[in-house]
């Protein structure tokens, strides 16, 4: 590819990048604002403002992957609580009336929300 054919990269004007007398100029993130390099750093135009609601986008979506990180952090299995179900089957927790009763409550609530959902 020959850079030289390419010629002026449309809707961008390199030239805005500088100050005056052909100072070089740097982007502050902070305020999104070209600002000269220097004693105090003077603002010479706003170059990109950011609206709020992007910015909360952006900080939602960096908490999502987050969040991502840590999720695909963990093991699949919790071996404590297979391990607490195993010494309670053991022991015979499960086989009493009153554990049959809460599980027949929660399953029956469970059956009702899924159904609510579907129709």
């Amino acid at each position: 590819m020959d850079i030289a054919k390419m010629g002026p990269t449309p809707g961008r004007d390199l030239g805005t990048l500088q100050g005056q007398k052909g100072e070089s100029a740097t982007m502050d993130p902070s305020d999104t604002k070209l600002v000269k390099p220097g004693a105090g750093g003077t603002a010479v135009q706003p170059m990109l403002e950011i609206s709020p609601e992007a910015r909360e986008k952006i900080a939602e979506r960096e908490m999502l992957q987050s969040l991502r990180v840590h999720y695909d952090q963990l093991p699949e299995t919790r071996e404590g609580l297979v391990e607490q179900a195993k010494q309670r089957i053991a022991a015979g927790y499960y086989d009493s009336d009153e554990v049959a009763e809460v599980l027949s409550e929660r399953l029956s609530s469970l059956i009702r929300r899924t159904e609510a959902v579907s129709s």
